[in-house]
């Protein structure tokens, strides 16, 4: 076999391969014989027509397409064993060439390669975060004001009031668009003026404040551009909101003390004091987890830009694949089909696709760095670490149900250790990038073993040494496109 290897941008190899003329032959008689099975020969039985006969009764231009799907799979495989590459997907057959022999030129996506350059070197500044006594009175206020009776009022509402509304809201069309797409619609909600987290989107609270009983209100907003709490293809979009308002109520706050306290029944808080002092750890660890995971996502970006990364266009449109997957879900759950999306929207799925691309791109290469990085601390995930996290999401899960952390534990083990693992991979890998941009200079190698593994199970040889191409970040960092 004469081969002829090429290297292509966008890793991207192409095969050139020369067929002997032996070769040819050979699988030439072999199509025959498969053709005069499938195809009646006058003056034969199926199957037992000589070679002459089937070229003549169905023509060499039949028997040679045959005899490339004879030689296609086989060749192609004994070309990528030749060049000694590693493909990331199944090659394509791209062009024939018959004139002189045979002649069969296959493209090939290869796996990506990543150069991280001096990442050691890299360095950013960390802030820790201070929890305030406002915020911590703030959070406090919240548990307080959710526990407050209400009454019917007359009169507009303001800001710490419940409403009942009806809210519909239609997403204006996009450039290119021509119909509005149905976006919000509520019968009865009740929501308390000032509560942005439960807002439909921002600026909600601001534009209902006021409102009456009986009244009804429209007015327009729009979806932050850059957001990522927002599903990609809302960015900047406009809603056109009509609310209308059936009940506005005033609401009695109890007073913060002691007796207060402890009708919140929490462990061991039983005083204000004691209540400040849990709600100030509780913010510490949550304000603590988010500014390390924008410290975290920030850093990556920084790595991305240092390193050099080729992929083929093959994992793009394959991680498109899985996030139109995901967008098909959260249709699903909201009644609507992608065809009525798409309908409605007047738009195409591969409009869609197309949005997701730089998301996807961006998903990607995040996750290629981190591998690389896994590879390079020479990090690795034992399975002490899978069995411990298994036993950790399994009490997460249980709420301390006894019964439902053994259920949950055995389903873990049969059918979530490769999330898991990954899950773990990838946390590792951050972890050091953390420790490597903040100067910390932590040693190459596996971080330290957990505590309660036995010591067999530390002595195991790692189930995995580098993430899978599909590792994502932490759930803790939503992704772009998700709503």
């Amino acid at each position: 076999m004469n081969l002829q290897t090429e290297l292509r941008e966008k890793r991207i190899a192409q095969l050139k391969v020369q067929i002997e003329s032996d070769v040819l032959e050979k699988a030439k008689h072999e199509a025959a014989r498969n053709l005069s099975k499938r195809f009646n020969i006058p003056g034969f039985r199926k199957g037992k027509a000589p070679y002459q006969m089937v070229v003549t009764y169905l023509g060499d231009a039949a028997i040679m397409e045959e005899a490339i799907d004879v030689l296609g799979p086989k060749v192609y495989k004994e070309a990528l064993d030749q060049a000694e590459l590693e493909p990331y997907g199944p090659g394509q057959l791209e062009n024939i060439e018959g004139e002189k022999g045979l002649t069969l030129t296959f493209s090939v996506p290869l796996n990506p390669v990543v150069n991280l350059g001096d990442y050691r070197s890299l360095r950013h500044e960390y802030t820790a975060p201070e929890v305030t006594d406002e915020r911590v009175e703030e959070a406090i206020n919240f548990m307080v004001s959710n526990r407050a009776t209400t009454s019917v009022k007359e009169g507009p509402a303001v800001a710490g009031d419940g409403i009942e509304i009806d809210l519909h809201g239609t997403l204006k069309p996009a450039e290119g668009e021509s119909e509005e797409e149905p976006i919000f619609d509520q019968h009865g909600w009740q929501f308390v003026l000032g509560e942005t987290i439960r807002e439909p989107m921002p600026g909600f609270s601001a534009a209902v404040e006021g409102i009456s009983a009986g009244e009804t209100r429209t007015f327009e907003l729009t979806f932050p551009s850059d957001s990522e709490d927002y599903d990609v293809m809302l960015h900047g979009r406009t809603v056109s909101f009509e609310v209308t308002c059936h009940e506005v109520s005033g609401r009695q706050v109890p007073e913060l003390n002691d007796d207060f306290v402890k009708s919140l029944e929490q462990e061991g808080v039983e005083t204000v004091e004691a209540l400040r002092a849990k709600v100030r750890a509780d913010l510490e660890e949550t304000i603590t987890n988010r500014t390390e995971n924008e410290y975290a996502s920030t850093v990556l970006d920084k790595l991305v830009e240092m390193a050099s990364i080729e992929y083929p266009d093959a994992m793009v449109e394959d991680q498109i694949d899985h996030m139109l997957e995901d967008f098909k879900h959260q249709l699903s759950q909201q009644g609507m089909t992608l065809e009525n999306f798409l309908k409605l929207s007047n738009t195409t799925e591969q409009d869609v696709r197309n949005r997701y691309r730089e998301s996807a791109e961006k998903r990607i290469k995040r996750s290629l760095v981190l591998g690389e990085l896994f590879q390079a601390e020479k990090l690795e995930v034992k399975e002490a670490h899978v069995t411990q996290a298994v036993k950790e999401r399994a009490h997460e899960l249980s709420r301390g149900n006894d019964q439902m952390r053994e259920l949950f534990e055995q389903y873990l083990s049969s059918t979530g250790l490769r999330d898991l693992a990954i899950d773990l991979m990838t946390r590792q890998s951050y972890d050091r990038l953390i420790a490597i941009a903040k100067g910390e200079e932590p040693p190459i190698g596996p971080v330290a073993e957990v505590e309660a593994a036995a010591p067999e199970a530390q002595a195991e040889e790692p189930i995995a040494e580098t993430p899978a191409a599909e590792a994502t970040e932490p759930a803790a960092e939503p992704p772009a496109e998700e709503a």
